[in-house]
């Protein structure tokens, strides 16, 4: 049995539970990059200096934006079935194994490439003079 209170309210849209769902990682990837940026300007600057660079960023980007439309639409569906029915033990998995998705295949690349990034840019460099 649900209570009233595990159901959403009429009146809201369920685009707005998961909008918040998606863009808190990608707030805490934003201030991951601007704490990088501020310990170390120049180690952080050769992910926009260098072609490779550009490639791991452009990438990350893109297999980010990619996982995002699709947990989107799943969250998107969760949060309209919670709005219909309530939240059951399914739906409630189901969130999280979006979840799951999302963090592991669209933020997870994207801290790859802010971490690890630029000490592979600067490894190829070395190994090339």
């Amino acid at each position: 049995m649900s209570s009233d209170s595990e159901h959403l309210e009429p009146n809201t849209n369920p685009l707005i539970p998961t909008a918040k769902a998606m863009a808190v990682p990608w707030i805490l990837v934003l201030l991951l990059a601007i704490g990088l940026y501020i310990a170390k300007p120049d180690y952080l600057s050769a992910l926009w200096n260098d072609d490779m660079g550009l490639k791991m960023v452009t990438r990350s980007l893109g297999a980010g934006g990619s996982v995002a439309c699709i947990c989107f639409v799943g969250y998107w569906l969760i949060f309209r079935s919670a709005k219909r029915y309530g939240w059951s033990a399914k739906s409630r998995l189901a969130l999280i194994g979006v979840s799951i998705i999302w963090c592991l295949f669209g933020i997870a690349p994207t801290i790859f490439v802010l971490v690890i990034g630029p000490a592979a840019i600067q490894i190829q460099r070395n190994l090339l003079k």
